[in-house]
């Protein structure tokens, strides 16, 4: 089961993330304190970080900066509002920018699934109860795409 830390201060984003990923299986665990990140890391490492950089970019992005000094190979997926933010360079560390909205929550889900499948691949392995995409019939380019999605 793929284990998903939630980093927000919006307590009803969390909440609104918390109930649709556990609805779909996910380990959830979930902060609005930036400076219990590496903590709860600590005691319980997760397999993806999602994370806010809406009330405070600034010190999101900063806190981003300090993930990949600390833990390179935790993927982070960075939540935002704020279109300035996806332009910072801090955020190019982010594996995934989405922009928060009505469909952020569905669009998460399946982006974090794309994520734990790409892991599950890389490591030759499936997770328990759950089929690796190679065993759903699906090509590389279903879980990454290919150029031809991107248009000429």
């Amino acid at each position: 089961m793929c284990k998903v830390l939630l980093l927000d201060r919006d307590e009803v984003i969390r909440m609104l993330y918390r109930e649709i990923l556990e609805e779909e299986g996910f380990s959830v665990v979930d902060t609005g304190r930036h400076e219990m990140f590496c903590e709860m890391v600590e005691e319980e490492p997760p397999d993806i970080v999602v994370m806010g950089a809406d009330q405070d970019p600034w010190a999101s992005l900063n806190l981003l900066q300090t993930i990949r000094r600390r833990y390179y190979d935790l993927h982070v997926i960075l939540c935002t509002t704020y279109s300035h933010v996806k332009n910072d360079p801090r955020a190019l560390s982010a594996d995934l920018v989405l922009f928060k909205g009505a469909d952020t929550g569905e669009l998460l889900k399946s982006r974090i699934q794309k994520i734990q499948d790409s892991m599950v691949y890389m490591m030759g392995l499936s997770s328990p109860g759950k089929k690796g995409p190679w065993e759903r019939g699906e090509q590389e380019s279903d879980w990454y795409g290919s150029f031809d999605d991107y248009g000429s």
